[in-house]
């Protein structure tokens, strides 16, 4: 997400929470009339022997029943991508008002938002991602696993800073790259569970929004996809299977069946978005060619969910 786009919101989130020692309660925003009509809460908790990783936060109440209500904490992918892009542009409480001219944008609120039924944990994850940071050069280092336990060691603080919610159904989340990390946080989670490690998480299940969890898999259903969806006739998908073994990311150039089918394969597939099949390929549809664009794009006939 761009922060130019909203910059005055942004720099009005992540300051608030230096006012004071703990985390702090954010009352009204730039651009929204008002009052919030929700909880906001952001903040910094510090991970790490030294507590030299600060992971900024943002913690939003149900709107509905916060006491009784699920809490989800939820990734964004990347890795690498603020909370702020889910908070503002996927399933926050608010929302930036389209019509923006350069100026302060408009929020408005986000009438499909989770918050309206969940208490929601946005966290920039891994340490570097959008405004947490490290004390210390070394701290910058990250991985998976470190990933996971920094974040099973904010949530043991965080859940002490806020025990009110320890019984409050829990769930982990998130989307694309962090599908590579949730299983492994649930799993430690869940075993604190069972072993009654204090703070107690409930820990309930987790949710997964396309999920990257094996990256060779994940690519080589492709062609398969491709043929349940009628992208590709059976006798293509038949053939394509039986000369590259079912294999069609390591393809062996001296396989010159394999080669040539999949080449007719990349050919049939190569006008159709991805990221829904049943839409037209747009400028905003990640990693589209615009020599391409160019080739399908047609006006009178194409439309964009978004132009």
């Amino acid at each position: 997400m761009s922060l130019r786009y909203g910059s005055v919101v942004l720099v009005a989130l992540v300051l608030l929470p230096h006012m004071a020692s703990a985390a702090s309660i954010v009352k009204n925003l730039p651009g929204y009339k008002g009052d919030l009509p929700f909880k906001l809460e952001t903040g910094y908790i510090g991970v790490g022997e030294e507590e030299e990783v600060q992971i900024f936060h943002l913690f939003v109440e149900s709107q509905r029943n916060p006491f009784i209500d699920p809490l989800l904490i939820w990734f964004v992918g990347g890795p690498g991508c603020s909370a702020l892009s889910a908070f503002f542009f996927e399933n926050g409480p608010l929302v930036m008002n389209e019509n923006y001219n350069g100026n302060l944008p408009k929020l408005e609120l986000n009438p499909y938002s989770w918050t309206h039924t969940l208490n929601m944990i946005y966290i920039d994850m891994p340490v570097g991602t959008g405004f947490s940071y490290s004390e210390t050069q070394e701290g910058y280092y990250s991985s998976d696993i470190l990933w996971v336990k920094h974040t099973y060691e904010f949530l043991q603080k965080w859940f002490i800073d806020h025990p009110k919610f320890s019984s409050n159904p829990f769930y982990i989340g998130g989307g694309s790259y962090s599908g590579m990390i949730t299983g492994p946080l649930v799993q430690q989670v869940y075993e604190g569970y069972k072993a009654r490690r204090k703070p107690l998480m409930n820990i309930k299940g987790y949710v997964l929004a396309s999920p990257a969890v094996d990256g060779f898999r994940e690519q080589n259903m492709k062609v398969l996809y491709a043929y349940q969806r009628s992208l590709i006739p059976e006798a293509l998908y038949k053939s394509m299977k039986e000369n590259c073994n079912g294999d069609y990311i390591n393809i062996d150039p001296e396989n010159t069946k394999c080669v040539s089918d999949y080449s007719v394969y990349v050919e049939l597939v190569r006008y159709i978005n991805e990221q829904q099949i049943m839409e037209p390929l747009c400028i905003t549809t990640p990693g589209v060619n615009r020599e391409i664009l160019q080739e399908v794009q047609d006006p009178p006939t194409f439309w964009c969910r978004v132009e």
